[in-house]
């Protein structure tokens, strides 16, 4: 009987911290080798029950460009009236270079509290084109040129 009410004790626990779970951040890329010519997926979502959300800061993609950026968010409502939020952005990431190359983590502070992302190593091989976009290039988008001091690119959210 002992045993019975201990299980249902860690049963009732672990289904808390499921319906509870913790801020999180956690990031992945849709493939770790890809060419030139190929793009990447690369992807972070936070999930939170505090209002208190930073953006997250992102270390410089050192071999990469953003081609684009997506931000979705969902918030759900779960026992007791709270409220979970998970927000979702998504970077499409154009490589500027081959070879092993990085990808650091991503950071943000929810409530006071700093989380972060893991590391990836993509490996980039030569594609059949060359990229037309040089490393010194690799903020602005193909066409464009380098803005003002002073002036921040738009950053649009879907």
């Amino acid at each position: 009987m002992k045993r019975k009410i201990i299980l249902a004790g860690i049963f009732l626990l672990l289904l808390k911290t499921c319906v509870y779970a913790d801020n999180s951040i956690k990031a992945e890329v849709d493939k770790t080798s890809l060419t030139t010519d190929q793009q990447l997926s690369y992807k972070i979502t936070i999930s939170s029950v505090d209002k208190e959300v930073s953006l997250p800061k992102l270390a410089e993609f050192d071999g990469f460009t953003i081609a684009s950026q997506i931000q979705s968010s969902y918030t759900s409502f779960v026992m007791n009236n709270e409220v979970k939020s998970k927000t979702v952005y998504t970077y499409v990431l154009i490589p500027v270079k081959t070879g092993i190359l990085t990808i650091p983590p991503a950071k943000v502070v929810i409530k006071g509290e700093e989380y972060q992302t893991d590391t990836f190593e993509i490996e980039v091989i030569q594609g059949k084109t060359k990229p037309e976009i040089t490393p010194k290039e690799k903020s602005y988008p193909p066409g464009k040129s380098r803005p003002e001091e002073g002036f921040e690119q738009p950053q649009y959210t879907l």
